[in-house]
Parts: structure tokens; C-alpha cells; sequence
């Protein structure tokens, strides 16, 4: 939000920085977003090339950045790119374009049919539907984290979008849109309601668990979920000279 409300580029990049080492993932799916947020503006003659230069957008990118990648550039996980073998025929492949499809549409693509009713000609709304085709098809670690987290920055501005336009189609008194809409949106709710329950039992679960099993192993197998959130940091370089043992 403080990305999408900046009315120059002067600090975009100071501030992407800032998320790069808590949460690298939506970094990853907000690059694209900032990069054309700046050009959009240029375009529009709202700010400048030059403003991309400032003194907080270097530190961000050189000081901040740099620390964080070298951080984590040793990251296990991230050297598992998900890769298969399996050779797909056409008939293998025709349900596995038309099972991508489906996803696609009833995951995002039902949303953003609504936006485009006001923001057709965005240039930004057109690369959040490019960012969330790509997402699902990219693995990285054991897990499904890459898909599920880098399209975080995209899901979210296309909620601030969507609830722009439930208010338009209210003020413009569209009933049988608003009716449609209201009600997709009821059953786009289940999955959210789902993944909040998932989350309190779950929680709930590890707990109990980790009161039994005390020791470290329990605790980085079981929470960090060792080679995919957590790993050895043997030679990496940040371990070995930013906290070395004085």
C-alpha cells in the first residue's frame, strides 16, 4: 500500500528494499509491479528517470539490498529449482492446459473480468494477470511457496481493485452485476475461511507437538522444515564474515 500510494519514484525502491529479507518472495512478485509503477509515471509526466536516483533509492538498492542478498544467496532451498523429466504427450497435455485454465480463471482471472470493466487500458492490471498465469509454473524449494507467496503483492492489488470496483458498480447502481459479483465473491470466501481454520488447527497441533519434543532437531524439522525454510550456513558468505565470532 505504501508502494501504491507513492506519487514519485523518489523512495519506490528504498522502500521495496525494505521487505527483501522478511519476506522474499513478495519481493520477488513486487519487482515487476514497482518497475512498472515508475514507468507509468515517467510516461505520465508525474516524475522523472532522475528521481529513480535519489540518495535513499541507491541505499536501498546497494547498502540494504546488498546485505540481504548476500544473506540470502546461501539459501538452501532456493537451489532447488522443481524440475521434471516426464515426457508429456499431446493427449497428456491438452487436460493439463484446460486443468491450468480453469485454475487461472476461477483463482483470478472471474476477478479481474469485473476490473477490467474500469480498468481495461491499465498497464498495471495487465501485469498482475501475467505475474499470476506465470506463478503456478515455477517451484522453488520443496513446496509450493514460490506460487503462493510471490503472487501475494499481485492478489493484493487486485483486492484493492476489486473493492474498487464493488463500489463503482454500487454508486452506478449496476444491480445485476453487483448481485453477481456479491456472489461470487461469497464463494471466493471459502477458500480464505479454510485457510484460517488450517491455521489455528494447525497451530494448535505443532504446539501440543513441540511441548512433547523439546529438543532443536524437533524444532527445525518440524517448524522451519529443514532444506526448505531453514539450512546449514556453511560457507556462506554473510555467516562467515558479517557474524563471525570476534
Amino acid at each position: 500500500m505504501f508502494i501504491l500510494v507513492q506519487k514519485k519514484c523518489s523512495n519506490m525502491f528504498f522502500i521495496l528494499s525494505l521487505i527483501m529479507l522478511t519476506s522474499t518472495f513478495p519481493f520477488v512478485g513486487l519487482i515487476p509491479i514497482v518497475l512498472v509503477l515508475c514507468f507509468e509515471k515517467v510516461r505520465k509526466g508525474e516524475s522523472s528517470w532522475k528521481e529513480l536516483a535519489t540518495f535513499q533509492n541507491i541505499v536501498g538498492i546497494v547498502v540494504i539490498g546488498g546485505v540481504s542478498f548476500l544473506y540470502l544467496v546461501g539459501n538452501l532451498s532456493g537451489e532447488k529449482i522443481g524440475q521434471t523429466d516426464e515426457v508429456v504427450t499431446l493427449r497428456q497435455l491438452i487436460p493439463i492446459v484446460l486443468r491450468d485454465a480453469v485454475f487461472f480463471y476461477l483463482e483470478a482471472g472471474i476477478y479481474l473480468q469485473f476490473v477490467c470493466l474500469y480498468r481495461k487500458k491499465d498497464m498495471l492490471l495487465k501485469v498482475l494477470a501475467v505475474i499470476l498465469v506465470i506463478c503456478p509454473f515455477i517451484k522453488v524449494g520443496n513446496g509450493g511457496d514460490f506460487c503462493m507467496r510471490v503472487s501475494i503483492p499481485a492478489l493484493f492489488i487486485l483486492m484493492v481493485f476489486g473493492i474498487e470496483t464493488l463500489e463503482r458498480l454500487y454508486k452506478e447502481q449496476r444491480k445485476r452485476l453487483l448481485i453477481l459479483y456479491c456472489v461470487i465473491l461469497l464463494i471466493g470466501a471459502i477458500t480464505p475461511f479454510n485457510e484460517i481454520h488450517r491455521t489455528i488447527q494447525e497451530t494448535i497441533l505443532k504446539a501440543g507437538h513441540v511441548q512433547n519434543q523439546r529438543s532443536e532437531i524437533a524444532l527445525e524439522t518440524e517448524l522451519l522444515q529443514y532444506e526448505n525454510f531453514s539450512g546449514v550456513p556453511d560457507g556462506n558468505i554473510f555467516f562467515q564474515y558479517f557474524t563471525k565470532d570476534r
